[in-house]
């Protein structure tokens, strides 16, 4: 088994990201745009910037705690240049790395909105109460929810 932790360094436009596309339907850079045009929430990305903080916690010390080799990686280092996942996925199948450019037609979707919702977030979290706006549930860590969080589909909470 070989493991690979991608992190983002910029938390809060992955939030943003992450309530844009959950508002818009649109997870991916190649889907068809949706007819949603997500309105500005301070309180779903206070709560989505929360839970990637407590993400990102639980899988470093999930890792070193149960001493699972893993190649960290940062998603904003593998945008020009995705050499260093390829080669970390080759090593770990232990096969040759391939050679060659690697090309995709995924895009960044970051965009002109993101940063307005960046400016506007760090000024009305000089002001605003962050602390309200903490999540009141988390999802359960399972295999269930890996699944679930794969495929883009909604975690659930709580397991009847």
């Amino acid at each position: 088994m070989g493991l690979v932790l991608l992190e983002r360094r910029d938390r809060l436009r992955q939030a943003i990201s992450y309530c844009r596309a959950k508002a818009s339907g649109r997870w991916r850079s190649t889907m068809d745009g949706a007819d949603l045009v997500p309105q500005y929430d301070f309180a779903g990305i206070c709560q989505a910037y929360f839970l990637i903080e407590q993400s990102y916690a639980f899988w470093e010390a999930y890792l070193r705690l149960a001493d699972l080799p893993y190649d960290h990686l940062f998603y904003e280092d593998l945008l020009d240049d995705p050499r260093p996942y390829v080669a970390s996925v080759a090593r770990q199948l232990a096969v040759e790395m391939p050679s060659g450019e690697f090309k995709t037609n995924l895009r960044l979707q970051r965009d002109a909105c993101t940063e307005d919702w960046a400016e506007r977030f760090q000024n009305d979290a000089r002001s605003g109460d962050l602390l309200a706006h903490l999540p009141k549930k988390v999802a359960p860590r399972n295999i269930d929810n890996l699944a679930r969080f794969l495929l883009k589909k909604q975690m659930r909470i709580g397991q009847a």
